[in-house]
């Protein structure tokens, strides 16, 4: 067994590459399979109740090419962007529960891949087990197999962070470099 744990991880079998790529699309397996089914046992049943609320726009512009067709519709202009996709999907896939909950889903996956490209800048290790603890933790699992909007602004939070943090860098160096210029002279 300890020859066998060697080859597997001195040979080059295993590596950061293949690591991240088995936990994504481990993840994304996970998050896509039986999305239509009915939630566990340990979700809370409120959230559950608000997927509708969060699909009523979206699928009246698919059903019936109105936007609003009852006092229901101000998902629209709370969560806009998540009203649009799922409008999208709906008109892709059909309006369903499965179509209702894949932009959760779709924004989850991508919510690890970002948690990898932030940490990675930092340390690999940590982006590595950083990105495992995400992609298992049971709350944002759970978000992630329902149509809730919480998943898709907890993307655009990671990612204004990111770029925030890449263009804040950026400056700094690009600021010590005049300052530098500045001293000499």
């Amino acid at each position: 067994m300890n020859k066998l744990f060697n080859n597997i991880f001195y040979r080059g079998f295993v590596n950061e590459k293949n690591l991240i790529f088995g936990i994504i699309v481990i993840s994304a397996f996970i998050r896509l399979i039986f999305l239509d089914a009915d939630p566990g046992i340990f979700t809370r049943y409120r959230n559950v109740g608000d997927e509708g609320y969060w699909a009523h726009t979206a699928r009246n512009l698919v059903l019936y090419n109105q936007f609003i067709t009852d006092d229901l519709s101000f998902d629209a202009s709370m969560a806009p962007l998540h009203t649009l996709s799922s409008f999208i999907l709906f008109k892709v896939f059909g309006v369903s529960t499965y179509s209702a909950r894949l932009t959760s889903a779709i924004f989850g996956i991508l919510t690890i891949f970002l948690s990898f490209i932030f940490l990675k800048k930092y340390n690999h290790k940590i982006a590595l087990w950083g990105t495992l603890l995400l992609s298992i933790n049971h709350n944002f699992f759970a978000f992630n197999r329902m149509g809730l909007p919480e998943t898709m602004a907890t993307f655009f939070i990671l990612l204004s962070f990111y770029v925030s943090l890449s263009k804040r860098r950026k400056l700094f160096l690009k600021n010590r470099y005049i300052y530098e210029e500045n001293r000499i002279k």
